[in-house]
């Protein structure tokens, strides 16, 4: 996902003119780009599972059965605060992210939601999936750790997150395709080389 689309996602809505649905997702977009976790740990999310003073959200719905405590940025921690006053909830057991009746998202629902969400943002190669692979890529451009990426992603193994990055290449390499700082400066290049054709790199013919 590049960076003009990853722009227009995160492009925070007017909170007093847009629908709950609409602020929500853009939250959750947030919240997935900021955590790297799986739909289905998301949708489970209980508001008393994240810490605020803390900085962490104890995922506790994973795929392999195993409670995980991830630490939150800054910049999430602010918006999942105001975010929480203006979703209402009878108390903190209520679901995190909820429909407009204040219940439990499906993967169904949510998936179509963002869908709408991204078409509405004009970005259209986009998907949960792919915003935890964006996570992951950021990460390890960031020269991250492999190792606290595993316990993020919430993999039994070291392999396993491996395996993940092995499939970061082939993006990476459109990245690397996108900027070419040879093609940049290729038009320039071959003006130098018309220009002097026939001289070596004395000035001598």
């Amino acid at each position: 996902m590049y960076r003009r689309g990853l722009e227009k996602l995160l492009k925070k809505p007017n909170v007093r003119k847009c629908e709950f649905t609409e602020y929500r997702n853009y939250v959750i977009t947030a919240f997935f780009l900021s955590t790297g976790i799986r739909l289905t740990s998301l949708i489970n999310i209980k508001i008393k599972d994240v810490s605020l003073s803390q900085d962490i959200v104890n995922i506790m719905h994973t795929k392999n059965r195993k409670a995980l405590t991830i630490p939150l940025n800054n910049q999430i921690v602010k918006i999942i605060k105001e975010y929480l006053n203006y979703r209402q909830y009878k108390d903190d057991g209520d679901y995190l992210f909820c429909n407009i009746y204040g219940k439990q998202l499906t993967k169904s629902s949510i998936t179509q939601a963002l869908l709408s969400y991204n078409r509405s943002r004009v970005v259209e190669h986009t998907g949960i999936h792919r915003l935890r692979h964006t996570f992951a890529k950021k990460w390890i451009l960031a020269g991250n750790s492999v190792v606290s990426l595993q316990r993020i992603l919430g993999h039994s193994n070291l392999q396993m997150t491996q395996n993940y990055i092995n499939i970061l290449v082939s993006d990476l390499k459109k990245d690397v395709d996108n900027y070419n700082i040879l093609q940049e400066f290729n038009k320039s290049f071959i003006k130098l080389s018309n220009k002097n054709k026939g001289e070596n790199y004395n000035g001598k013919n």
